[in-house]
């Protein structure tokens, strides 16, 4: 067969975003794991070899990188996709949790990697009550606040899902020095029809108002 018409006998290599899983607990930043990210990313690896191979061989995890600050381990696998793996995913978990749930490990789920949006949200008041001047910097310091933030949008934007800490546009402490009353702040979304069905309106909610962004 002349080299032009030679069929491909492999598959395409997957690209990055197909080979990442997150592991998400359901107790965000609080959790405190009874073991290394590294040990768990050991135990999968152990659950996936003992289901058998995928497309002639044998799908593992080659990193877990944690970022507990908001409650995630990412998961990188060395060849095969998520979809690859997802039907094997369920016994990962159930194996996870028998072994190392009576420790501490709290419940979890596994997520695929998304596209990640970055939306900044204008207007937000600095004051608790949203009305004045009167405010402090400790109250937007602490991870307290980022968490409030990232509580408060999925919570009055179902189907919105946060995918790490917001930060404000400029410093705190110069918003202070020049008696601001209010700013803007960056999340980072991950992209579904609920964050295109917002942008697409160029307005969210946040503090219980609608908010241009």
């Amino acid at each position: 067969m002349p080299r032009s018409m030679r069929v491909p006998t492999s598959t395409p290599t997957p690209n990055a975003r197909e080979r990442h899983v997150t592991m998400r607990f359901q107790a965000g930043k609080k959790v405190q794991l009874p073991v290394t990210p590294e040990a768990i990313r050991i135990r999968l690896n152990q659950t996936l070899s003992n289901l058998g191979k995928v497309h002639t061989a044998t799908p593992y995890f080659r990193e877990a990188r944690p970022r507990l600050n908001i409650g995630c381990i990412f998961l990188t696998l060395a060849e095969h996709t998520a979809t690859d793996v997802w039907s094997r995913l369920g016994r990962c978990r159930v194996t996870l949790l028998r072994e190392y749930g009576p420790n501490g490990l709290t419940d979890f789920t596994f997520a695929r990697d998304v596209e990640k949006m970055k939306v900044l949200v204008s207007g937000v008041p600095l004051a608790p009550t949203g009305r004045g001047s009167i405010w402090k910097v400790d109250d937007w310091v602490s991870d307290k606040a980022y968490d409030g933030l990232r509580n408060d949008i999925e919570k009055c934007n179902p189907g919105v899902i946060t995918a790490g800490r917001p930060n404000t546009l400029g410093s705190i402490y110069t918003m202070r020095k020049n008696n601001a009353t209010s700013c803007a702040i960056r999340f980072t979304l991950e992209r579904n029809n609920a964050v295109d069905d917002n942008i697409a309106r160029g307005r969210i909610f946040l503090f219980g108002v609608e908010r241009n962004i």
